[in-house]
């Protein structure tokens, strides 16, 4: 699926006064959002918008909207410019501030919020009401990522891989997490992370005890002895039967793909056929 149609399918979710509620409650969906205002082509941010503005006349949402990182910024710049997609904006970033705006009349809301992955969508797309076993979640913590530019040099790169489903920045701590297939290694997206030759990517996991550690590999080119094999570090003498274990593999997995439905795993996991054949954009 292209970011036109992706966006497009979150949109029509949100034409749904019972679903706007749901949407912006998810952890995906409004992180998402975000990023399409910054796509280049100015039909993807259209229509972002004017989701955003579905999703704005719930009254209930414009304090989640107005705190998520990123939005409220994205907004006013493109307030500043010209056309359409300035005015919308506006109207947006105005509702949310006000805390007004026609209220939508949301029948039985409480009988029928129900997470986005029981949502059904229009069309032969639909989602399932059972969760796959699919999916896991890493956490990398991506030195050298500051700034806006460098997340969009991570975005790029996680875009190439087959097998990603979603991912969300943490800008404060430097910190990607993204869903994968479980067929997709951590070291894969270590390395294309450090294809941007900027920025280097190490995966948090807990150990026995809880505590944060991180594994690095994968992280820079790889070098090349001179028969060009795969150079190897040093290998020391001995090692101690104690550090053996000294890291456990990531601790759990999460189901994030919806079982039995070829169109079902997605970023913002209430789109069917959001990341079927492919992945977020």
């Amino acid at each position: 699926m292209s970011v036109l149609e992706i966006v497009s399918s979150l949109k029509r979710l949100a034409e749904d006064a019972t679903n706007r509620a749901t949407i912006v409650e998810d952890r995906g969906c409004l992180p998402g959002l975000v990023l399409f205002l910054d796509n280049s082509d100015t039909r993807v941010v259209q229509t972002a918008l004017d989701t955003l503005k579905l999703l704005a006349t719930c009254e209930s949402n414009h304090k989640r909207m107005r705190t998520e990182l990123g939005l409220v910024d994205s907004l006013k710049t493109i307030s500043k410019q010209d056309g359409a997609t300035a005015e919308t904006a506006s109207r947006v970033l105005a509702v949310i501030r006000q805390g007004s705006g026609k209220k939508q009349q949301q029948p039985a809301l409480k009988s029928t919020r129900v997470p986005l992955s029981t949502i059904q969508t229009p069309g032969p797309h639909m989602l399932q009401t059972h969760t796959a076993r699919m999916a896991r979640t890493v956490v990398l913590q991506v030195m050298g990522m500051n700034d806006l530019d460098g997340r969009r040099a991570v975005e790029e790169e996680l875009l190439a891989i087959k097998g990603v489903v979603s991912f969300t920045f943490d800008m404060r701590s430097a910190r990607v997490t993204i869903r994968v297939r479980d067929w997709v290694k951590t070291e894969e997206l270590c390395e294309a992370i450090g294809m941007t030759k900027t920025m280097t990517a190490r995966q948090v996991v807990r150990n026995d005890l809880g505590q944060e550690v991180m594994l690095s590999f994968g992280s820079s080119p790889v070098k090349l002895d001179a028969d060009g094999d795969r150079a190897r570090p040093p290998v020391p003498e001995y090692l101690d039967e104690d550090d053996e274990n000294m890291f456990q593999p990531e601790v759990g997995k999460h189901a994030i793909t919806k079982q039995g439905d070829t169109q079902g795993a997605g970023w913002l996991g209430a789109i069917g056929g959001y990341l079927a054949k492919t992945f977020y954009w």
